[in-house]
Formats: C-alpha cells, structure tokens, sequence
C-alpha cells in the first residue's frame, strides 16, 4: 500500500469517527477541531514524502505539522478539564484557546517565511540549513508539544478512578502522539536532517493512533467529563514557565553577543549570565513575586477567582486538628495572605482582662514589641459585630472612615493597614483582622466574600478557645471541690473513730488492753489527719494513685484495725476465708476503701449485727458467691482478687443501687455527704479495679472489690 492511499484512507475513517462523535452531541469545541486534526495529521507526513521523493519545498510539511500540533494541544487543553483558561490582554478578557490558535498562526506564518534551504542526498535524506526562523519553528513545536504532555499528566492526576479507566485510549493516544512529536523535531534540530523512513513512520504512528484517540472520545462521551486541576499544579507550572523563560533569555542573550560580533572572554560572559539568571530567580521566588503570580492565575486562568473547596477543607482542618490558638491563627493568616495576595495581614484580639486589642503575633513580626490598642481608642460606632469592612487609603467619603482617621491610632499609622475587618462571633466583637495591600490593589466582592469567611474562622477559633480555657478552669475547681468533698469526708471518718474512743473511754479507761488500743487509735487519726492536709496542700497531686506489687490480706487487717471492730462487742465478726495472694494496687488506697466500707456496714447495722469478710483469688470462691454481684464469666478466671464485706442491716433497693448509691451527694444518713461510695469507685478504677454491691431490703448487703 502506497502512503498516499494510506493517507486517503486515514482522512475518510477519521472523518466517519469524526461524524459519528458529531452526533455523540459533544461539544462545538470539540468536534470542530477534531475534523481539522483529521485531515492536517495524514497531510504532514504525506508532504514531507512528497518533498523527499520529488524535492519539492517542505514548507507545506512544517506548517501541517505545526497546525496539527497546536489543534493537538488545544484538545488535550480541553480533554476532561474543567476550567479553561483565559488571559487579559489589554483590558479584554481572551480564551487560552483563541491565544494558543494567535500562537499557531505566528508559528505558521514563520514557517513560510523561513527559506527552508536544504539539500537532498542519495539516502533520502534531507539535510537543513536552519536559521533564525528555523530554529524558532523548532523551539515552538517542542515547547507545545511539551506543554501537551504536561496537561495530560496533570489532568491524569486529578482525575478520579473512574475517569482514568474510561479515558484510558486517549491517555494512551495523546501521551504517544505528544512523545513522538518531540523525539522527530528533537532529532530534526540535532542532527538538520530529515529522513525518508522517520516520515513514513509518522505517517503510521499518526493514522493508527489518532483513530484510537477518536474511538475514546467515542466510546465513552468523554466531553461531559470535567476535572478540576488543583491550582497548585498551575501555580508550578506558571514557575517553571517563568525560569524556562530565563533560559530562553540566557540564550538569545548569548545570540545578540554571537550576532553582534561583540568579544567579551568566557568567565565575563558566563559572570553575567550566573548574575543574571540569579538575579531573576531571586526575584521570581521573592514573595512579591509569589502574589502577583497567585493573583495572576487566580484572575486569568480560573472562572472563579478561588478555589472555595479548597478552602473550605483548609478551615476545617484547622477546626479539627488539636493546634493551639496561636498555631491555627498564624496558619489562617499566611493562608488568607497568600490567597488574597496581601502583603501582610495582623490579627489584633480583644484581651480577657480590658477592652483592649492585643495584636498576635505572627512570624514576620516575632521579634517586634508588643502591640497594643487600647479599647478607648477606637469608639463602638467604628467597628461592632455585624459592620463591614473599614477601607483606610479609600477617597469615598465615608463617616466611618473620617471618624477613624481623625482618631491618630499609632499602631495603625506604624501598621499602615488597607482595610481593617472585624472579627465577630455570636454577634460579640472579638478582634480586628487589618490587612496590608499592594500600592493601587483594591477589593472586589470574591476578595471581601473570602476575608469575612476568614474572619469569622478566626473569631470562632478564638471563641473556641475562651470556651475551653473556661472549662478547663471549671474543671480545676470540680477537681478542687471532689478532693475537698473526699477530705471533708475522710475527716468525719477520723472524728467518728475518736467518738467512739471517747464514748468507750469513760467505760474501759481502766483495762490496759483497752488503753493500748486507744493510743493506737489515736495515733493513727492524727496520721491520717495529717494525710488530708498534705493532700489540700498538694491538690494537683491529690487524685495520682502510686500503683506497687504488695499482698492482701496486711491491707485488710490495717483497715480493720482502723475501724476498730474490737471495740464493739455486739456486732458478730467472723473472717470465714483468708487467703494470701500478690495484688498491684496502692496500698493506702485500697485500705481507705476497705475502711470505708466497713464503717458504713458498722453505720447500717447501728453497730448491732453480724459482719463477714471474705478475701483471697477469684478462683477460690464459689460460683454461687459471686453470681449474686452480676459478675462477667470472664472476671471470674484469672489472676485477680477479691474483697467481700457482708452485714446484716437494713439493705437497699435495686433502684437505689442502679441510680443513687455511686454517685456522689447522694446518701441514706441524715448527716451524710454521699461522698464515700463514691470515692471508693473512682479510686477503685484508678486501679483497673471494679466495685459491686447486692443488697436487699431487709436481709443486709454485700460489696465485692476487685482488683
């Protein structure tokens, strides 16, 4: 088959595909360059056959492919893309595509005006004499061909799974159209030939896979796809943009110095150009730079001016990361100052204490002095909650900005903001967000719409923050008022035992037995009566538990020997199980627990009954024991032990048991705190123990500790 009738054969089935995507519905802005492609990707490579068999002129084959490749680039600008871009041109808004066609045609138009001087050798093989125009000719189809890749990657990348899978054949097609484009004119401006076989293999590359390309759009309706590239991605691009431009300047300085004949040695020559490619870097990556370019693409290459999702899952991560109010303060500031390309933003905050504006310090002005507003300084009827923004370098005459600038504020005149924003929330002021602008750069309503939204994040971090300040406040004196209930409490434990000495001593005082009991009794008191006012004195470590490995049964003997059941001759104790076992608790503190409850098993028996205590492994007790306290199977193996204290007084209810008996302020006696039970829980956990109870009315009641 001749590349003639090849290339009929492409052209008639590219422009069936090319019908059958018409009726598809898609797009005019498709569809119409589609059928240019059709026809200009065959013709190329078949000029070029045609200038290498017969030596006729090659400007028909360079302008076809140039015109191919700009129609290639402006689909794959339009492929699956959500925004297209457009630029300012004197005033007047102008479609990217209509400024890459300008391009085209200027690409074109170099192409017949270069001469094209060649000469043809045996081999088929062409051998340029390139110029100027050349050479421009070259670097353009490169330079598009490139940036063609690059919107294919970047649109690759920012597309969902799905759209991945059902643009796979156009992926595929544009990345080996783009990449073969590149190596034929990278190899043309190498080595100034062009050969016979590369051009035929054009040919081929070019009527196999463009019908691919075709047979995706085809398949898939691929033109009501949209993605939506991250700005960031263009924001890099425009960088690289800018330094490919460098090098490009570099280059034709270099050409002016070549052209000119001017003799400057090797080290000035690379002396400048090492300064001059410095010095614009400097200046491209300087932050003046930075927001000019934010400004640029945001203004030229986006319908919206920004990216409101974005911004969106930017607050809300500040709003759900734990950062402290000075790290989301300065990371909302440099956020809003790089997308509204301010040249500064400071953050003034109302002070708990006055009316006064503390400014926060963000990192620009670390080492700065502490400034301050005070809150006679500016008036109520300048800024309050619901009150717009106040322009400071605006001529209008607005009575608020008259008022303002009449008040002299002196950190305002060494600030020198633009605007000056409230910060609000829950219709209450709560700061000022005073923002620093270019010379001669106002704000439109996108600008005005985002700084409020900025602010009132601000204000709710701020807020947010006052409110949990208050409740770590609230829940330092709770902790207080817990460890001085739990003292209060402990204390009327040591007054009832020294009652009860001294209900006893008038009676006893004579029996030696009795006397050495009492002066233990009394010694301890005063311990634990020293204990409570080391533990008010040291309240921040009051609730801390120091865990030790010790054994069981010493705890249970010191809490009854605290309680002093020796004492009362008509309660019945019998300690019916005994057992010896190694526990990891706090000793002082499960004494206390068990001292609390046999106190009040003493109180409910009104120190008449029978009392019994059980102590040793979980696995020593009967089943029947246990399943009274509604105990889990799987707490009843293992390694830990058991505390059971029964009495015989008047008992509980199960209600009273399930909603009032652990908690606290809740009690049965007259004169109780119903703190005991209570603390006996809360220090139980502490331990990674667990307390029950099982009573009924009438029949007495059990607890069981276990740890």
């Amino acid at each position: 088959m001749s590349p003639q009738i090849f290339s009929i054969i492409s052209i008639i089935l590219n422009s069936i595909l090319c019908i059958a995507i018409l009726f598809r519905q898609y797009r005019q802005e498709f569809t119409i360059p589609l059928f240019m492609i059709a026809v200009v990707l065959p013709l190329s490579p078949l000029a070029g056959v045609h200038a290498l068999t017969t030596g006729a002129s090659i400007h028909w084959m360079m302008v076809l492919f140039c015109a191919g490749t700009v129609l290639l680039v402006d689909i794959s600008n339009k492929f699956m893309r959500k925004n297209i871009g457009s630029i300012s041109v004197a005033r007047m808004r102008i479609s990217s595509s209509w400024l890459m066609y300008a391009l085209g045609v200027f690409a074109v138009i170099t192409g017949f005006l270069a001469p094209w001087e060649y000469v043809i050798l045996e081999s088929d093989v062409l051998l340029l004499n390139a110029g100027i125009f050349e050479h421009f000719h070259f670097i353009f189809l490169i330079g598009f061909s490139v940036y063609g890749l690059y919107v294919i990657e970047s649109t690759y990348r920012f597309a969902r799974e799905y759209q991945r899978k059902v643009g796979r054949l156009c992926f595929f097609s544009f990345i080996v159209l783009f990449g073969f484009n590149i190596l034929f004119v990278g190899k043309t401006l190498l080595y100034r030939t062009v050969d016979l076989p590369w051009v035929l293999t054009s040919l081929s590359i070019y009527g196999i896979i463009y019908p691919i390309l075709l047979l995706g759009f085809f398949r898939y309706r691929l033109g009501i796809e949209n993605v939506s590239v991250d700005r960031n991605a263009v924001y890099t691009s425009i960088v690289f943009t800018l330094c490919g431009v460098i090098f490009i300047g570099v280059g034709i300085f270099a050409y002016i110095f070549r052209f000119f004949h001017i003799d400057v040695k090797y080290f000035e020559k690379s002396l400048i150009i090492v300064s001059f490619i410095a010095l614009v870097i400097i200046t491209v990556s300087s932050g003046g730079m930075r927001r000019r370019i934010t400004e640029f693409v945001n203004t030229r290459f986006y319908r919206s001016k920004y990216d409101y999702r974005e911004q969106f899952f930017y607050l809300y991560k500040t709003y759900v990361t734990g950062t402290s109010l000075d790290e989301s303060l300065t990371s909302m500031v440099e956020n809003m100052k790089y997308a509204v390309a301010a040249v500064d933003a400071f953050v003034f905050l109302k002070s708990a204490h006055n009316n006064s504006y503390v400014m926060h310090r963000n990192p620009e002005y670390s080492t700065a002095e502490r400034l301050v507003i005070s809150g006679n300084e500016i008036p109520d009827s300048v800024f309050f909650a619901d009150c717009g923004p106040l322009y400071l370098q605006d001529d209008k005459d607005d009575e608020r900005g008259e008022l303002f600038r009449s008040l002299n504020i002196p950190v305002v005149k060494k600030l020198s903001p633009s605007v000056i924003f409230p910060i609000s929330n829950d219709g209450k002021l709560l700061g000022l967000l005073m923002i620093k602008l270019g010379d001669g750069r106002g704000l439109d309503q996108e600008d005005v719409a985002l700084i409020n939204v900025f602010t009132h994040s601000i204000g709710t971090v701020f807020y947010r923050n006052i409110l949990a300040n208050e409740k770590i406040e609230h829940q330092q004196f709770q902790s207080f008022h817990q460890v001085v209930s739990f003292v209060i409490h402990d204390i009327k434990n040591q007054i009832a035992t020294l009652s009860l000495l001294a209900r006893n001593a008038s009676e006893y005082i004579g029996d030696q037995d009795f006397q050495t009991s009492l002066i233990r009794s009394i010694k301890n008191s005063a311990e634990n009566l020293t204990s409570l006012v080391t533990k008010l004195t040291e309240q921040r470590n009051a609730a801390k538990i120091k865990i030790d490995e010790t054994t069981l049964i010493p705890i249970v003997e010191a809490a009854l020997e605290q309680c002093n059941l020796n004492l009362l001759q008509e309660i019945d104790f019998q300690w019916v199980l005994k057992e010896e076992c190694a526990i990891t608790v706090d000793p002082d503190v499960l004494k206390s627990v068990v001292f609390n409850i046999l106190k009040n098993a003493v109180e409910a028996m009104s120190s008449k009954g029978r009392l019994v205590l059980f102590s040793g492994k979980v696995t020593s007790f009967q089943s029947e024991q246990l399943e009274r306290f509604g105990l889990a199977k799987g707490e009843l193996t293992g390694g830990k032990s058991i505390v059971i204290i029964e009495d015989s007084g008047s008992g509980m209810s199960q209600e009273f048991i399930d909603n009032s008996l652990f908690k606290p302020f809740v009690s049965t006696k007259d004169k109780g705190m119903g703190i005991g039970l209570y603390q006996c829980k809360v220090l139980v956990e502490r331990m990674g123990g667990k307390i029950y109870c099982y009573s009924k009315p009438g029949e007495g009641t059990a607890f069981c500790v276990m740890v």
